[in-house]
């Protein structure tokens, strides 16, 4: 999968994703080309609905849960459902055939970690679950990504659209 590994806090959770810029999404948000992280500007910007017509400014890839329990990772890892691919990552010993059951029944991509080596031993969903709704959360986590996209490259979009240094 594409993207950048982060970490936000996105409704008092630390929340990990995979996630990459959509300039063209960026660009076409004339009304806010900088992220709106707080929610009530965003609900009176966009409404409270689906927003279909609102831009996403960036492609979130994948949301990432990592835990020691296997099965507690994959079920946490569904939560997400509506929002992008999910991917529990879990220590090689704890894998079972109850733990790769739960994923494939939940759409669950699970990720080995031993000794510093990956590898991916359950495919799940390629992104959200098909016919879900985007609404005033998942535009929220959109601009708390972009946010932290534009932190860790050290940017800021300028007003006209494009991108600006510093911050």
């Amino acid at each position: 999968m594409p993207g950048q590994p982060l970490t936000v806090t996105f409704r008092g959770d630390r929340v990990r994703v995979l996630a990459g810029h959509d300039l063209a999404g960026q660009q076409a948000r004339r009304v806010a080309p900088r992220p709106v992280s707080d929610l009530l500007h965003l609900e009176l910007l966009t409404g409270a609905g689906e927003a279909p017509d609102w831009p996403r400014p960036v492609a979130l890839h994948a949301v990432i849960e990592a835990r020691a329990n296997p099965v507690l990772a994959i079920r946490r890892a569904s939560r997400w459902a509506s929002y992008a691919a999910r991917i529990a990552v879990v220590r090689e010993s704890r894998v079972t055939d109850l733990v790769l059951l739960e994923a494939r029944l939940r759409g669950i991509w699970v990720v080995t970690a031993q000794d510093g080596q990956f590898r991916v031993i359950a495919e799940g969903q390629r992104g959200p679950v098909p016919g879900s709704a985007r609404g005033l959360y998942h535009r929220l986590l959109d601009e708390l990504v972009w946010q932290e996209l534009n932190q860790a490259h050290g940017r800021v979009p300028t007003a006209a659209g494009g991108r600006g240094e510093g911050r």
